[in-house]
């Protein structure tokens, strides 16, 4: 399973393709490097992955929150950063129906966009029709995650790069 997985990535600046089709992934505790003459469009590649440009075409999956936490405090945290993604999974109704949960925990579970959607999926065992607030609800949240995860990401890269957490290279 990738941590960081990149698909047919497309980036044109006008008549200019920089990117065309960049594909990759990169494993859980792999060190990668990206190599390439001048031009060839790695800063294009990374600006991406950072959010700073929106592609044209392609995708881009990735534990933003999780690469924050561990490129700020280094790998020493990773176990603890990989953790927290099983603290999540019982509040979801992966296991069992929401309405189990006390109350106080209900209205955690209900911020967590996969709790629509396998709510929803127990729904459709006796009501086919579809329900879509349990569609566009969890879609909100994963908008509202996602530039919430994107900024945090930032501000740890940033604060990893202040304090010295990589490696200086080049100019």
């Amino acid at each position: 399973m990738n941590f960081l997985k990149v698909e047919n990535l497309v980036k044109d600046f006008g008549s200019l393709r920089a990117l065309k089709g960049v594909s990759f992934g990169i494993d859980k505790g792999v060190v990668v490097g990206l190599l390439g003459p001048n031009g060839a469009g790695k800063t294009t590649c990374i600006d991406i992955l950072l959010g700073s440009t929106i592609p044209n075409g392609g995708s881009v999956d990735v534990g933003l929150v999780i690469l924050g936490i561990i490129f700020r405090y280094g790998t020493r945290i990773q176990a603890l950063a990989w953790g927290i993604i099983f603290l999540f999974q019982p509040l979801t109704a992966v296991y069992f129906p929401v309405a189990t949960l006390p109350p106080y925990l209900e209205a955690i579970s209900y911020t967590l966009p996969p709790t629509y959607v396998f709510e929803m999926a127990r729904d459709n065992l006796s009501d086919r029709s579809i329900q879509w607030d349990a569609v566009l609800i969890p879609f909100a949240l994963n908008l509202v995650y996602l530039s919430v995860a994107m900024w945090f990401f930032n501000y740890m890269y940033v604060a990893s790069r202040r304090g010295g957490q990589f490696a200086k290279l080049g100019t």
